[in-house]
């Protein structure tokens, strides 16, 4: 449980991981105020929005930043520029207003996606290959240099890996997605052959892991991640193999080199301690649960 925080405040609570963390956390610390501000309650790329926020932040407030607009919603200058206000206008505030714990929730975006690479770690030098990659990475060096200018300020920042689960069944490359369209009847268009590599940790490990980081204060920049990287075409095996079916699937011609990817949580897991993330099998039968209110064969 975390102790001695007066509340902990989420930016971007209505979207997919932010919904979910304000469930978690308001189940899990009925104690502690759980404050949530969305896009449309507050609107991050405009700084006099973002001061009506001063009022609930105090030295023992924590503040979890996981708004930003996606990359698979547009990513061209304009989000670009978008996603960074996002976060410098939170930093500027930050700047007059002392809290206790900064947790931002980056991407495993600024490492790129040009070459193989599965191995990644913390020390892995950031390519980012997307505008919404770059934006990423800038706006976690500049909480950093103010982390640095404020002793007291504790920064975390963490670089999840695809993040799927329940309630985002409308992301199409997502195991939910491959789910909604395999039970549909419908076509999964993938690129290639489906072989490359990567790394899906569930909503739920996200949760759980945050709560350790938020609880024992832990900071320094993070893979989150469940280490256990797959390729699209498991994933696509193992839901035919849960459903009892063949899916369809349709290869398309690739418009870029095949790449895998595969990060690692070796750090994370020694800074928060051990925990057992969901294994692919176990959420696609659970998913596929969800989705028909029936056992799945």
């Amino acid at each position: 449980m975390v102790k001695d925080c007066s509340k902990i405040i989420l930016l971007g609570h209505s979207g997919f991981i932010g919904s979910h963390l304000l469930e978690y956390f308001q189940q899990r610390h009925v104690h502690v105020p759980v404050l949530g501000f969305s896009s449309s309650e507050m609107d991050l790329t405009d700084f006099d929005a973002v001061t009506t926020l001063a009022p609930h932040l105090d030295e023992d407030a924590i503040l979890i930043h996981c708004s930003a607009i996606q990359k698979w919603v547009h990513d061209d200058l304009a989000v670009f520029e978008k996603n960074i206000l996002m976060v410098s206008n939170v930093l500027r505030l930050l700047q007059e207003r002392q809290i206790r714990h900064l947790i931002y929730l980056s991407s495993a975006a600024v490492y790129g996606e040009r070459v193989t690479n599965l191995n990644i770690v913390e020390e892995t030098v950031p390519a980012p290959s997307n505008y919404y990659g770059v934006a990423k990475l800038a706006c976690e060096q500049a909480a950093a240099l103010l982390a640095e200018q404020q002793p007291g300020l504790a920064l975390t920042i963490l670089r999840p890996s695809l993040v799927y689960g329940n309630r985002n069944a409308d992301e199409y490359y997502l195991p939910p997605g491959f789910i909604r369209r395999a039970l549909d009847g419908e076509c999964i268009r993938i690129w290639g052959d489906g072989e490359e590599i990567r790394d899906f940790i569930h909503i739920r490990d996200v949760c759980a892991v945050m709560d350790l980081v938020a609880e024992r204060k832990i900071v320094g920049t993070y893979n989150l991640c469940s280490g256990g990287a797959v390729s699209y075409r498991e994933i696509l095996s193992q839901i035919g193999t849960q459903l009892g079916r063949a899916v369809n699937v349709e290869e398309r011609a690739r418009t870029r080199p095949k790449v895998s990817m595969a990060l690692r949580n070796t750090k994370i897991l020694a800074a928060a301690g051990p925990h057992r993330f969901i294994s692919m099998s176990d959420a696609i039968r659970e998913l596929i649960t969800a989705a028909t209110n029936t056992e799945p064969r």
